[in-house]
């Protein structure tokens, strides 16, 4: 049993472990149904930050490095076959991390997926919100198109959301990029929703710059939310990119 990671099939035998990381406020329920659309010898692993589901009266974290340390621990017993990262807008930028940190100690992932975040060195397209008043940051919320009406209209569940997501936006809102990192090692794909306006194919198609193997760039209809308003579309992708590694 892990605080880290959710494993909602777990699978003794599988070949390759797939670690999909979450949007801001997102937690392991994003990804419970993603077995059924993946080859049964992927085992899906669902990673729940602080903040939210289980974890909800833990402090998030408000910083990336702090965040990065604390995931690496807790994936570590996780690393003992083959395994790729898939991440979604703030996982996007996680799971870069974290990838960076086990190339530097030699235990790299065989693939890289990013979806909805643009690479790293992209300035972001509006003004950043972690500190801003509550009526400012929740209208933020509520233009990703994320959440459903009704959960603006709860100020109880809103409330004890806020400080997660404010804690989330304030991890890639103070992240600066290092510019003497070295490119990955390993491939990267790229999904993009054509109208999201958080990262937009200029955004998405930067992350070339990110690895020294092979790139793919997958655009997609939809906006910011593509990951579960396209699931099947996407994890037909993952799918593909996945069969190398399960010969």
């Amino acid at each position: 049993m892990s605080e880290w990671v959710v494993r909602p099939l777990p699978n003794a035998t599988a070949r390759l472990r797939l670690f999909c990381f979450p949007y801001s406020g997102g937690g392991a329920g994003v990804f419970l149904e993603w077995p059924k659309g993946l080859p049964a010898e992927v085992e899906v692993c669902a990673m729940r930050l602080p903040g939210r589901e289980v974890r909800l009266r833990e402090a998030s974290f408000t910083q990336m490095e702090p965040l990065v340390e604390s995931a690496l621990a807790g994936i570590r017993p996780f690393l003992d076959r083959p395994f790729v990262f898939f991440g979604h807008s703030l996982g996007a930028l996680l799971a870069y991390n974290l990838v960076y940190r086990l190339q530097d100690e030699g235990v790299p992932p065989e693939h890289l997926f990013v979806a909805g975040y643009r690479a790293p060195h992209r300035p972001s397209h509006f003004p950043y919100v972690h500190q801003a008043d509550e009526t400012t940051f929740v209208d933020r919320i509520r233009n990703l198109d994320g959440s459903p009406a009704a959960f603006f209209d709860h100020p109880e569940l809103l409330e004890m959301m806020l400080p997660t997501l404010r804690a989330d936006f304030a991890v890639w809102e103070t992240y600066v990029q290092d510019a003497t990192r070295v490119p990955l090692n390993c491939p990267i794909a790229a999904f993009g929703a054509r109208e999201d306006k958080e990262a937009n194919q200029a955004d998405m198609a930067a992350w070339r710059d990110y690895t020294a193997s092979t790139f793919t760039l997958r655009m997609f209809a939809g906006g910011h939310f593509f990951i579960r308003d396209r699931q099947r579309e996407v994890l037909q992708a993952v799918a593909r990119d996945l069969i190398p590694y399960l010969r």
